[in-house]
């Protein structure tokens, strides 16, 4: 949860961003790679 009022929960949700888009683009990236390796056995 963010605090609007002070400093103190905001820093943490915005260091999370990148975190958060990190861990996405990586789970993207890991079921393109199995997509493309089960379609070479089909």
């Amino acid at each position: 949860m963010a605090d609007y009022e002070g400093i103190g929960e905001t820093e943490e949700y915005i260091d999370m961003v990148p975190i958060l888009k990190n861990l996405y683009l990586k789970v993207v990236s890991f079921v393109v790679f199995w997509v493309k390796f089960l379609i070479c056995f089909v």
